[in-house]
């Protein structure tokens, strides 16, 4: 601090200081100005605050006109786009050939070998019947 900095300082010390007693000695008319000067130092600070705020408070303000333009904006579908999706095939469209009776019955038998329950009427069927029998096994079985 400089010379006169330190002389601004008891200076500003002596006047609060008698101010303070005149205060306490009962001179309500020195509170007036007290008071005033409170007022006016309240004023500059609130508006020092304001300036210094102001500038965080409108980036604020931008970010939240961002976030709520962003959460406005319409969103697309779930899932594949419609582009990238291939239509399935109905199983009208999708003629497939039957299985012959033999390689019906060897699948069958595959079946069995693997350990699933396969009922040998279902092969009597397949060997024997017609083609409505046939294709009632493929369905039960799941062959393809």
């Amino acid at each position: 601090m400089s010379d006169s900095d330190a002389k601004l300082a008891r200076m500003s010390e002596k006047k609060i200081h008698a101010t303070a007693t005149k205060a306490a000695m009962g001179e309500k008319k020195k509170e007036k100005p007290l008071k005033k000067s409170e007022e006016v130092s309240e004023e500059v600070l609130m508006k020092a605050i304001d300036a210094k705020l102001t500038p965080f408070f409108d980036q604020l303000k931008t970010l939240s006109e961002r976030i709520e333009s962003i959460a406005n904006m319409p969103l697309p579908a779930k899932g594949v786009a419609f582009n990238q999706l291939t239509p399935l095939k109905k199983s009208e469209d999708a003629v497939m050939e039957p299985l012959s009776k033999t390689e019906l019955s060897d699948k069958l038998f595959e079946l069995k070998k693997s350990g699933s329950y396969v009922d040998m009427t279902d092969v009597f069927k397949v060997s024997t019947g017609s083609d409505s029998d046939r294709l009632d096994v493929i369905k039960k079985y799941g062959i393809k």
